[in-house]
């Protein structure tokens, strides 16, 4: 799987507390996509989740880049089974708004735990 810089919402981001990803994607005119081949967004622990109770990750679009819907949720899962390796991923559907984020929504207090997740094609 190869990740492109231009298309990361998180680049070892640290999750300690609930929070969007890092970065938003602004898809521009690109509203209908993954026309040929899918495209997935893919989320991977990079480093073990400690204390705290869950995470639950959700991707989320939004028309003006200040009020975002989720499109897809993860679901919930326990701290301990969020260990480095473990992937999440979401089928990126074909309709979008302009723009994408990740909201990881997290259960406790968490003192370790770090994700990578971006859009990569099937």
């Amino acid at each position: 799987m190869i990740f492109d810089e231009k298309l990361l919402f998180s680049k070892d981001q640290a999750l300690t507390e609930t929070a969007a990803s890092t970065d938003v994607l602004d898809m521009e005119n690109r509203t209908k996509v993954g026309r040929g081949k899918p495209l997935r967004v893919v989320v991977v622990v990079t480093e073990d989740f400690a204390d705290g109770t869950n995470l639950d990750i959700a991707l989320q679009d939004s028309a003006d880049d200040s009020s975002f819907a989720n499109l897809q949720t993860s679901g919930v899962t326990l701290v301990a089974d969020l260990t480095a390796g473990k992937t999440f991923e979401f089928k990126l559907p074909s309709e979008i708004r302009r723009y994408l984020r990740l909201n990881y929504t997290i259960v406790g207090t968490h003192t370790a735990g770090k994700v990578y997740a971006g859009i990569v094609q099937d």
